[in-house]
């Protein structure tokens, strides 16, 4: 199957490209062909210049003259920023290029989608869905572009930010729900907000950066040029809480404290320049991890650090509290102002067997209609097929290029004719069978009707030998079982 991947991949911001690198890499695992559609709208990019002016389109004179003002004000420290710009500007780049399978097809707001390149297009993950983020609402984030008939549109770990307890209440967001086969998404409140608003069943999922595999990081990162033990600070939004509990957990362990800030303004003692692999490396290596930002939480949890997460109890910090919960790590939320916990490590082989109860990649788009479990295992690709005289409705279950793997409480060996077969498609989530729980693939010689036993009548009708009548819309080799 061939997927395109929709995301901020082109923010120079560390959790953006990360997530964006890790979803690609997650399905090239399982055996596709990924591509980065390179959408890079204005109001993602025009920050990450080397001397960005202020935006005023759509502003009235007023606020024009205000927002004029206040960058003027910031001019000299602007200019010393250009420099730490530049250089920022030019590792991230090199990452995208480098390390992202890019579409040819580059495009800004306005552009077209081509969408008749991929089999499925995946939506996420990252805060896609955040009016703050994008505007009021990019419609090309919401799925609302032609795609031909069969091409699916999955969000996955979508996010909304601060806006997702109440997201539903948008009706541009809501509205937008009828164009996507499934939504997954990465708060919990946000998929309670927006279930009101849709018959799909929408869950919450693991961020991308917590689905590959370990190793995926160990090689991106690079070793940090530092001797010795030291405690990583890594800010988003700063907070002075976060430098003042990591100089004390640094006394504890006879530490150095560093420091990697995620803007540009002027930090004293901040790293600002940071490449994406050495944002890794400098997680894998901390003795401990003292962060305001959930990529900062995720990568903790990924190399097995202690960490612990400064907050101010507001609603943008529901990511890393909702993950900490589920992984029993409440106590590592510290609310600003509390005293400095005393430090202590994490036991990571009981946080691992208690998994978090959260659906992977995979257990996700096995839901989807016609794009299987995602996964290479077992899997072979299939042509669209419906069945007459059936009120299953199964052309809209199969879907053009899915992929469906075959569950370990079924055997293959239940199938013993076509309408075994096509009995799968019984289970229904809804009188329109707009989805079927896990319809299966395997490989054509455990079916028992291989298409040699096909007889060829007008109109591109086939029978088989018990005499069901298939439509087939696709030539080439299927099966179908159970």
């Amino acid at each position: 199957m061939k997927i395109g991947i929709l995301t901020f991949h082109c923010a120079h911001n560390y959790g953006a490209v990360l997530q964006a690198y890790a979803l690609q890499e997650q399905l090239k695992a399982f055996g596709h062909e990924v591509e980065m559609i390179d959408y890079r709208p204005s109001y993602l990019t025009y920050g990450y210049g080397a001397f960005p002016l202020p935006r005023l389109k759509g502003l009235s004179p007023l606020r024009k003259i205000l927002r004029t003002g206040r960058w003027g004000l910031r001019l000299p420290w602007r200019v010393l920023d250009v420099p730490v710009r530049v250089r920022r500007r030019a590792g991230f780049e090199k990452f995208i290029s480098e390390k992202m399978n890019l579409s040819r097809e580059r495009f800004a707001e306005g552009g077209r989608v081509p969408a008749e390149n991929y089999d499925a297009i995946v939506f996420g993950s990252d805060q896609i869905w955040s009016p703050a983020h994008t505007n009021g609402g990019d419609s090309v984030f919401l799925g609302d572009f032609p795609a031909p008939a069969g091409t699916l549109k999955i969000a996955y770990a979508a996010s909304a930010g601060a806006a997702s307890a109440t997201l539903g209440e948008n009706p541009l967001f809501a509205g937008a729900l009828k164009n996507f086969d499934a939504v997954f998404v990465r708060e919990e409140n946000l998929a309670a907000s927006l279930r009101p608003k849709t018959r799909l069943e929408i869950e919450t999922v693991v961020d991308p950066t917590l689905l590959v595999d370990k190793s995926v990081w160990e090689k991106t990162a690079e070793p940090p040029p530092v001797d010795g033990k030291y405690v990583l600070v890594y800010q988003v939004a700063h907070n002075p809480a976060a430098d003042a509990y990591a100089r004390e957990l640094a006394a504890q362990l006879g530490a150095k404290v560093v420091s990697v800030w995620a803007g540009y303004s002027l930090r004293r003692g901040m790293l600002r320049t940071e490449t994406p692999e050495q944002f890794v490396g400098w997680f894998k290596n901390a003795a401990c991890v003292v962060s305001t930002s959930f990529h900062g939480t995720a990568f903790s949890l990924i190399f097995g650090r202690p960490l612990y997460y400064v907050g101010n109890g507001n609603a943008g910090e529901n990511r890393p509290k909702q993950i900490l919960g589920a992984l029993g790590l409440e106590d590592r939320y510290v609310l600003a102002g509390t005293p400095c916990p005393k430090f202590s490590e994490i036991d990571y082989d009981d946080v691992n067997k208690m998994g978090g109860g959260y659906s992977c990649v995979a257990g996700a788009f096995s839901r989807v209609p016609g794009a299987g479990a995602f996964a290479a295992e077992n899997a072979v690709a299939f042509p669209r097929v419906s069945v007459s005289g059936r009120k299953l409705k199964a052309r809209r279950a199969l879907r053009r290029g899915g992929l469906f793997r075959v569950p370990a409480r079924r055997s293959t060996a239940d199938v013993k004719d076509f309408s075994d077969a096509v009995d799968v498609f019984s289970e229904r989530r809804s009188r329109h069978a707009r989805a079927v729980d896990e319809i299966d693939f395997v490989k054509q010689s455990e079916v028992v009707q291989p298409q040699r036993d096909f007889r060829k009548f007008p109109r591109g009708k086939f029978f088989v030998s018990d005499e069901r009548e298939v439509d087939v819309r696709a030539f080439g080799k299927f099966a179908l079982c159970a």
